[in-house]
């Protein structure tokens, strides 16, 4: 391996030269080699003669392929594991987030990097959704895509493209045990709604009533979407270490047909980390702030006139307009008012973090926020003050929630 070659040749110049501790030098030493289909481990063990000086390095290599198999599987069980339990709790969720994905690798595997902040939001958004979803091993791709980027300033290389490709593939094969009964006609009834029409034909309801009642079971509520919004919400502060973070939900009896805005709850997830990950605070912050222990993130969806919103607000330590002016000018981008620091959120390579993380840092989550909404004639609103938290609304022409065929029911 020519790249092992070097590494191995340069390390040893640097044990030879006894500049460095010999601990640190032989750390700079390659310990991982492949070769075909094999992997060895590579372990070096200093030989030191009767003064303490190192005279002789003994080289180990172990062949560790069938371990690394062993991982490989054991991961993948893990998986499909989580993913099955996602696809008990809600198939349909978990189909549109699969349909979804393919388009999102798909973009990974073609973009030539001519539209490079696309691409970026794009691998940014599967990346976060996978995880959501338990397949790390897709998010961990991504995350490295993303590094590359950073450092290259170019599209992914073939390595990691191919990489995603047949990681993707495995991933597919080992779910279609799992979907080989899906049925894309159903339509699912909650018991709520099954009472309730029960309720209206004893009552003597007329037929219009009846079937637009029947029509609206094929939208979906956005109680039960809110609801899996707080199981990944949840699952996610407990990976950042914020277990205490207390979730609400407000979904106001409305329902969206599904397949539609299925692209957009899978954006709408960076929200989500942007304010478990930069909005709260830890306890001591809390504290001092004279706020009450546990933090509070609340998701509502509403009707305000001719719009529809869809809100996440928490109580948060909000944002910090400074950073973000300093970060915008940085970017040349313009910050002298209230607007345009707003405006500069949704640039690319914009935050206010100082740590890029596997969970936020890149700049590219609310871009990607807007566009989605942009895809629906729907626009977004930030309002945050310094230590009181944030609030960040999507608004969207009600006449967005559904089709004519399907139409927008407020259901009590």
């Amino acid at each position: 391996d020519e790249t092992f070659a070097q590494w191995f040749e340069l390390g040893l110049e640097s044990v030879a030269e006894d500049v460095l501790p010999i601990e640190v030098s032989l750390g700079q030493l390659p310990s991982r080699l492949c070769v075909g289909d094999l992997t060895f481990q590579i372990e070096y063990k200093p030989i030191e003669n009767d003064a303490g000086n190192v005279e002789k390095l003994l080289i180990v290599m172990s062949d560790i392929t069938q371990l690394i198999e062993r991982e490989r599987a054991e991961n993948e069980q893990r998986e499909l594991m989580k993913v099955f339990q996602h696809i008990v709790r809600d198939k349909t969720t978990f189909l549109e987030f699969l349909s979804e994905a393919e388009l999102l690798v798909a973009v990974a595997l073609e973009n030539e990097g001519d539209n490079l902040p696309y691409l970026k939001r794009m691998i940014h958004t599967l990346k976060g959704n996978a995880s959501l979803f338990g397949l790390t091993t897709i998010a961990d791709v991504c995350h490295r895509m993303e590094d590359e980027i950073v450092d290259t300033g170019e599209a992914p290389g073939a390595a990691l493209r191919r990489e995603l490709s047949d990681r993707w593939k495995v991933t597919r094969s080992n779910l279609k045990k799992f979907l080989q009964d899906r049925d894309s006609t159903a339509v699912e009834i909650e018991r709520g709604d099954y009472e309730a029409i029960l309720r209206a034909v004893g009552d003597g309801a007329d037929t219009e009533t009846l079937a637009s009642m029947i029509c609206s079971w094929k939208l979906e509520p956005t109680k039960r979407r809110l609801e899996f919004v707080v199981e990944q919400a949840s699952a996610l502060a407990k990976r950042l270490g914020k277990e205490g973070v207390r979730f609400d939900t407000d979904p106001g009896s409305l329902r969206l047909a599904s397949e539609r805005w299925a692209s957009f709850w899978s954006t709408f997830t960076h929200a989500v980390r942007n304010a478990l990950d930069h909005g709260i605070e830890g306890p001591d912050d809390r504290r001092a702030a004279g706020k009450p222990s546990a933090p509070t993130i609340r998701f509502s969806t509403l009707l305000d006139g001719p719009e529809f919103v869809i809100q996440i607000a928490d109580d948060g330590r909000g944002i910090d307009w400074n950073k973000v002016g300093e970060r915008a000018r940085e970017k040349g981008l313009k910050s002298d008012s209230p607007d345009d620091l707003v405006e500069a959120l949704f640039h690319d390579g914009i935050t206010t973090k100082d740590v890029v993380t596997q969970f936020s840092g890149r700049g590219v989550g609310m871009g990607a926020v807007r566009a989605e909404c942009a895809k629906r004639d729907g626009t977004v609103r930030i309002v945050s003050a310094v230590g009181e938290g944030t609030i960040v609304q999507c608004r969207f022409p009600v006449e967005q929630m559904a089709t004519i065929e399907e139409p927008v029911l407020v259901v009590g």
